[in-house]
């Protein structure tokens, strides 16, 4: 394989954990942080995880419907509830039929159901980035002789806190070529 075949970029990735298996939280502490909402139901009710698509929903989880350009994810609020949707995020001016939908439902309204969905994702796992470095390195050249020079640097200034560089790896993707 020629060095052509491949795209201009390259990610060194050093590998962390998240601690253990998720447990529910309040959806309070899920949404904390978060401006501009509008509430309708129990915010002390607990979510079991997070689902952008209603396939996917279990008793207990919280559906954050998304606009998309193929598919509307306010189309698929009745399916996520019938799957054990608890707490239903919409875009606000969203319609939705109340007959359908029980008293025991929390619905939330946004004004951007994205950027609600990523920061409730980082309060729901416990904002996971911090817990790691990442460095990225990208362009056409020289790549693999950056990701040594950067590792043989961190190395040397924090001699005392990696030690192991099993988890440092250099990831390529294919160009398509048809």
């Amino acid at each position: 394989m020629n060095k052509s075949s491949y795209l201009g970029y390259v990610i060194l990735k050093i590998n962390f954990s998240i601690n253990g298996g998720m447990k529910a939280m309040e959806l309070k502490k899920v949404l904390n942080g978060i401006e501009g909402l509008k509430a309708k139901g129990d915010l002390e009710i607990d979510v079991a995880n997070i689902e952008c698509d209603s396939k996917k929903i279990t008793n207990g989880d919280m559906f954050v419907a998304i606009k998309g350009y193929d598919y509307d994810g306010h189309e698929f609020v009745e399916e996520a509830i019938e799957n054990g949707a608890k707490v239903v995020v919409v875009q606000e001016g969203t319609k939705l039929s109340k007959s359908k939908i029980s008293d025991d439902i929390t619905i939330i309204m946004s004004e951007n159901t994205r950027e609600l969905l990523a920061k409730a994702a980082c309060n729901f796992y416990k904002n996971p980035s911090r817990n790691f470095k990442l460095i990225g390195i990208t362009g056409t050249k020289g790549k693999t002789t950056t990701r040594f020079y950067a590792k043989s640097n961190i190395r040397k200034m924090w001699s005392k806190g990696w030690n192991d560089w099993n988890h440092c790896k250099l990831y390529r993707r294919r160009k398509n070529i048809r």
